[in-house]
């Protein structure tokens, strides 16, 4: 078995964190080759990425650390606190939403609350009143 190049590994994780299929479609939608062939050589231990690659890389996929691509040292992204950590931008919106919706739900818990003193006030004088009837 092969062992892929940790250069090819890592553009494997830029895929991955764009969702694209695969290194076909990285390689002809993304960087606009007519094949995958300039890419899937670079599977293969000791071969190196043209500068046009480098280049091609780094001009689509802005945010992407092209020092981290060539040599695996630092973060994929140039700046992953501030730009696209999808998760970490999810899980915000979802935690504000949750926040809100629990917000929602315990003033809907206090109304309802006031809605049975209301009522059991009603029935005591319902009652109240019919025991004094008879």
């Amino acid at each position: 078995m092969n062992k892929n190049s940790d250069l090819f590994e890592r553009m494997l994780e830029i895929i991955r964190y764009y969702k694209i299929k695969n290194v076909s479609e990285f390689s002809k939608k993304y960087l606009g080759y007519d094949s995958p062939e300039k890419i899937n050589r670079l599977k293969k231990e000791g071969k190196y990425p043209s500068y046009e690659v480098l280049a091609d890389i780094a001009n689509k996929f802005e945010e992407i650390d092209i020092h981290w691509l060539i040599t695996g040292k630092g973060n994929m992204l140039k700046n992953p606190t501030k730009s696209g950590n999808i998760a970490a931008d999810q899980l915000e919106k979802y935690m504000d939403m949750t926040f809100q919706e629990i917000e929602f739900l315990r003033e809907h818990v206090i109304n309802l609350q006031q809605e049975n003193t209301d009522l059991i006030i009603i029935i005591k004088s319902q009652v109240k009143s019919l025991s004094n009837n008879t």
